[in-house]
Order: structure tokens, then sequence, then C-alpha cells
């Protein structure tokens, strides 16, 4: 679950290509393989001849693998899925199934996801390919690429939402939880039948001064789920902090905190463009890691609780002693959830 490059990052890119490492060219049987056995010479996911941006991968149960990606088709930038079989076999029709057609000249981030039915839930932000006013849309894709929710299910019902993320709940459904165009944040259930459950165009959390952007949502265990938010203090230039809050299956009930997000960083400022994971930790609550920009730049992660409790010191255990003259960025995490261990990674320069 890394931060998304920009855009412009991705702009040469001319094809979306998988390559599969040479244990599964072992395993998969010669006849049906279509994996390379030359590294140099890749699977072809799309060969559109438009640019593909921005692709995202996850693991159905099954061992298939779906692709995700935002393709530069002349009519605007559209989200495209395709499933792979183990042995790299495309399972849907040509370059992938369209799953939102729109007319964005320029790209944003989206959320996907994949349930325990091995379905695809993508969303993403909707102009209806016209350049109507763009709502916040989450669908649905069935094994075979059929579009489960008809034209996806509209969840935001004022206009100009940006960079959606998404979960599946353990209930079947999914939350979406997207950034507002006051400064706020966003967020909605959509349950197993693609039924909006919470209030309408979803519950608000707003800074008292600032903005919120969505990091990241995660399921929390028990219908519900967690949103991470990198809020800006003040101005462009005042300090980044990190927060989060539970929102309960129900309703979307504020579970932390009484109410307000936790703050689980606060001693410094994260990196401009920086939105960090959740990694859920399998009993309810989260693991997120983070880089400080404010002094000495070192990495930092964090354990909480389904109540809310933070188990390291508050602002997070460094995955190192500072030392002059090095820094460390780009900061990741997971669990082992069988033994409770965290995994750290940073880049050290």
């Amino acid at each position: 679950m890394n931060t998304p490059l920009p855009s412009s990052a991705w702009r040469g890119m001319r094809s979306l290509a998988t390559l599969a490492v040479p244990f599964t060219l072992v395993c998969a049987a010669p006849a049906l393989a279509q994996w390379s056995h030359d590294p140099a010479v890749n699977l072809g996911v799309s060969t559109d001849p438009g640019d593909q941006n921005q692709a995202k991968l996850g693991t159905a149960p099954d061992g298939s693998t779906w692709v995700v990606w935002l393709d530069g088709i002349s009519t605007g930038w559209d989200t495209v899925v395709q499933r792979l079989a183990p042995n790299g076999i495309k399972l849907l029709p040509g370059n992938g199934v369209i799953v939102a057609d729109t007319a964005f000249s320029s790209t944003q981030d989206y959320g996907f996801a994949v349930d325990d039915e091995g379905r695809a839930v993508v969303a993403y932000r909707d102009d209806a390919n016209s350049g109507a006013p763009v709502q916040i849309v989450v669908q649905r894709v069935a094994l075979d690429g059929t579009l489960e929710w008809g034209d996806g299910v509209q969840v935001s019902t004022v206009a100009g939402g940006n960079s959606p993320h998404c979960c599946v709940t353990s209930d079947g459904g999914a939350v979406v939880a997207w950034s507002n165009t006051m400064g706020g944040a966003q967020v909605q259930k959509v349950d197993a039948k693609g039924n909006v459950v919470w209030t309408a165009g979803g519950v608000t959390d707003a800074p008292a001064a600032g903005l919120y952007f969505v990091c990241d949502v995660a399921s929390d265990g028990d219908g519900g789920a967690i949103v991470l938010y990198h809020h800006q203090t003040g101005g462009f230039s005042s300090p980044r902090h990190l927060k989060a809050q539970r929102f309960g299956a129900e309703d979307g009930a504020k579970l932390w905190n009484d109410g307000s997000p936790l703050v689980i960083f606060d001693g410094g400022s994260l990196q401009l463009g920086a939105f960090p994971a959740l990694v859920p930790d399998g009993e309810g609550g989260i693991v997120t890691a983070w880089y400080d920009v404010s002094g000495t730049r070192n990495a930092y992660v964090q354990h909480v609780t389904a109540d809310g409790e933070e188990l390291f010191p508050h602002n997070g255990v460094a995955i190192a002693e500072n030392v002059p003259n090095r820094i460390r960025i780009s900061a990741a995490a997971d669990i082992d959830e069988a033994t409770g261990d965290i995994y750290m990674v940073a880049r050290e320069s």
C-alpha cells in the first residue's frame, strides 16, 4: 500500500506490463503459461495505444490477480480492470473492462480493494464522460468482469470530491472516504447489495482549522472502517499532522477520542504530498508508518488498538536513532497477524 506516484511520473508509460518471477514460470503448466521466460519481454496487460497510469494490484483468494489502472483513452482518463490467472492468462476480454468512462484530462488517486469472494471494489471520481459535476462513485466487479452495481453507487451528494479511497468490510460491503471541497472528509458505507447505509452524502469529519486529506481507509473487522488523515493544520506551509478515526458499522458513529480524530503524530510535520498507508492488525486496530520532515528526518511507526489506544509512545517509535547527516524517508510497515510482530522499512540516505 504505497503512496501512488504523481501523474507526471507516469506520463511516459506507454503500456502496462507485469512480470512473473522464475518460480511462477516453473510451476505454470507449459501448455497454458503466458508468462515470458525472458525478463526483457513482459506480459502486456494492456497494449492500448493510449497511456496507462497509476496501476494497482490485488490478489484474490483463488490466486488470481486484479490489475486496475487509469487509461488515457482519447475521450479522457478511464478506470479499467483486468484479472490474471496464476499462469498469466488474461481472464477478461481484450485490454480489460472499463469501470468508469470519464472525460478527465488529468488524474487523481482512486480506491481499490478485493473482497473475500475475490471481487474487485473500485472507488473513483465520475463525470459521466461529459464534464458534468464530479461525484464520488463505487463499483464492484465480479470475477467475470460484470459490473455488479450497475452504473456504480454514487456515495457523494455534493460535487467536487477528491482522491477517494475504499476498503471492503467484514459484512460484505464497502466503505469509501474522500476529501471534500470544504477542507474536510466524507465517509460513506455501501452494503453488499450496493445500498448506501449511512447518512446521505456520508459522515463528515472536518478540522477546526486547516484541511484534511484522506490518506487511506481500512476495515475494522466489525463492519466499520478506520480512516487516516493528513492534516494540514493551517496555511500551505503550516505543520502537517497525522490523525485517524474509526467509524461504526451501523451508522458511521465516530468511535475514537470522544468523536474527535485520534492524533497519531503532531510532534513535527509530515512531508507535503505524503499520504501514509493503513495496515489492519487483524484485531480491529491498525498499524501505520510515516516520516517527519521537521529537524532531522526520521521514520516512525505506531500501533493503534480497536479502542483507539496508542500502544507505542505518542508520535511513534523511530526506525533507528538519529544519526548526523543521515535521513530516513518513504516509511512503510506491515504486521504478522499470527505473532503481532511489526516490520518496518524506510529509505536511508
